[in-house]
């Protein structure tokens, strides 16, 4: 048997497996054929595509945070530790630890307990471990309602294409629309965009130029926490400390929240959010306030009723604090909202089965299975599993903030010791 299967091959899973050995845990990894510790986020191999972060906050490794660094260091013989990296180059510093993981290419298929441990039944057989990580992720985007099932209409933002067409909508506006605006951009210099949120605003960017200053966050309730970040955005302070000094507690703010200031939060500030959260890096900003200027990309506020498909697609849309509904017509879509929810419809055979088999529920937000604050997976019976735990993405409903490299890192160094 096995002390540790980590089950998964993105960077959760390898911020896992990396953890497990410098805690002495032997551990073995069961990830899809093809995986190498990137996943969908640093897949990418535009140079346009950049990091989040800064190169100094990205190790992948808890024990040495000055890795992704020092990497850097011995690749190009210098480094830019405030600098934001292409994520494909960070996707090379994962792929580089994935090859010194002990992986075993098979999709995990079903998790069933037996005394002292789990048996995994794979496509390449069954296994036993003793405690299980699920890093899996989260199942892949469902069309929006109303939107045409045509080949022109995309929900995977970042699958690779050959052409790209002139007119172009953007249904979303968060760093992934960003990544795609200018993408197409880019390959076509005749592009067109329209990109179509809520509220219409671009996630904030990093500004070195911002003063400092002391933030009094108010921790009250999610909606007094975002006013206190908007009340220093506004004034013109780096409200990047303030959200910073909320991560180390984010989770035990959000779980001792109650679940209707949780899903008051989801539901009228969850954007407001993510642009303070999930900010573009400088030099992403600028690019993206030049194509707004040469009107190449323009960015409204509105919901999109449906897409019609025909000779062109047909998008029927209503402007923010309008009943009119507006038309527009393009040549592609792409669907930038990524995973909210739908785990019913889930494609992973692994989650499918814990959920119909009870020993996983979706949590009360569905958007991911519900965990308690130690990433221990609750069953259909309110128990928590003391040998299954799940790491990344699926967390978001339970832990809110989960899915960013430090949290990942950290909280892999903890559940995986012994």
């Amino acid at each position: 048997m096995h002390p540790l299967a980590i089950i998964g091959g993105g960077a959760s899973a390898l911020a896992a497996a990396l953890a497990a050995r410098a805690c002495g845990v032997r551990a073995i990894t069961i990830a899809p054929p093809g995986a190498d510790g990137c996943g969908v986020a640093y897949s990418t191999r535009d140079p346009l595509h950049r990091l989040n972060v800064c190169a100094a906050r990205m190790s992948i490794i808890e024990h040495d945070l000055t890795d992704f660094v020092s990497w850097l260091r011995a690749r190009d013989g210098q480094v830019q530790p405030q600098g934001y990296y292409p994520r494909a180059v960070y996707g090379e510093y994962l792929r580089q630890h994935w090859q010194s993981v002990d992986a075993l290419s098979a999709t995990a298929q079903r998790l069933a307990p037996r005394a002292g441990g789990w048996r995994i039944e794979t496509s390449d057989g069954a296994l036993d471990a003793a405690r299980v990580v699920l890093a899996i992720g989260v199942p892949p985007a469902q069309r929006l309602p109303g939107i045409a099932a045509d080949p022109r209409v995309s929900l995977d933002a970042y699958s690779p294409r050959r052409d790209w067409p002139q007119r172009g909508l953007l249904i979303g506006s968060s760093l992934t629309a960003v990544d795609v605006a200018l993408t197409w951009c880019a390959a076509r210099a005749d592009a067109e965009l329209t990109v179509i949120s809520r509220h219409g605003l671009w996630p904030l960017a990093h500004n070195d130029e911002a003063r400092s200053g002391e933030i009094g966050v108010d921790v009250r309730s999610p909606r007094h926490i975002l006013r206190s970040l908007r009340r220093a955005i506004d004034g013109g302070v780096d409200a990047t400390a303030a959200v910073d000094a909320l991560r180390e507690s984010t989770v035990d703010l959000w779980t001792g929240f109650a679940r209707t200031d949780r899903a008051r939060f989801l539901r009228h500030a969850r954007s407001h959010w993510d642009r303070a959260r999930h900010r573009m890096a400088p030099q992403v900003a600028r690019e993206i306030a030049a194509l707004q200027a040469q009107g190449r990309v323009r960015l409204i506020a509105g919901r999109v009723q449906r897409v019609d498909a025909g000779a062109d697609l047909s998008v029927h849309w209503r402007p923010r604090g309008r009943r009119e509904v507006d038309s527009l017509r393009v040549d592609a879509v792409v669907q930038c909202t990524g995973f909210d929810g739908g785990l019913a419809a889930a494609d992973s055979p692994l989650l499918r089965a814990l959920l119909d088999g009870g020993l996983a529920v979706p949590d009360a937000h569905r958007l991911g299975i519900a965990l308690d604050r130690e990433h221990r997976v609750i069953a259909a019976r309110g128990n928590a599993h003391a040998t299954l735990r799940a790491l990344g993405a699926l967390g978001r409903g339970s832990l809110w903030e989960c899915t960013a490299i430090p949290e990942i890192r950290r909280s892999a160094t903890r559940i995986v010791a012994p």
